[in-house]
């Protein structure tokens, strides 16, 4: 658990902006980021990974609300990274009953869960 202002999400966003430049060069391991986060933190990590990856260096996706039935496996897998709600990952659990989701079936390259010490509440 990190404290407040140290520039986490900025690290992060290099970490897998540094990441793809080495998965370039290893087609075989193109495989997205995921970030989960708690629902109101959702555009504050778009907005960030506008303003501090160099300009289309990164292909960010929205997975939760309206976006979470249109998103099909294909199109995540185009992505650099998918950012979603942890409510929108154990809603799909729960949906199936089962880790079937192909949320659960992606090899992710990294998984980011930010407040992660927020999880107990679900």
């Amino acid at each position: 658990m990190g404290d407040m202002g140290l520039g986490k999400t900025i690290q992060a966003i290099a970490l897998i902006g540094t990441s793809k430049e080495l998965l370039i060069t290893n087609p075989h391991c193109s495989t997205p980021t995921i970030i989960i986060c708690l629902p109101c933190l959702i555009t504050n990590w778009q907005s960030e990974i506008s303003k501090n990856a160099q300009a289309g260096a990164l292909q960010a996706k929205i997975y939760h609300g309206a976006t979470f039935h249109s998103l099909s496996k294909a199109k995540i897998l185009k992505c650099d990274i998918i950012i979603t709600s942890y409510n929108t990952i154990t809603q799909g659990f729960k949906q199936t009953h089962t880790s079937t989701s192909f949320t659960f079936k992606i090899n992710w390259y990294h998984i980011i869960l930010d407040e992660a010490q927020r999880v107990s509440d679900l």
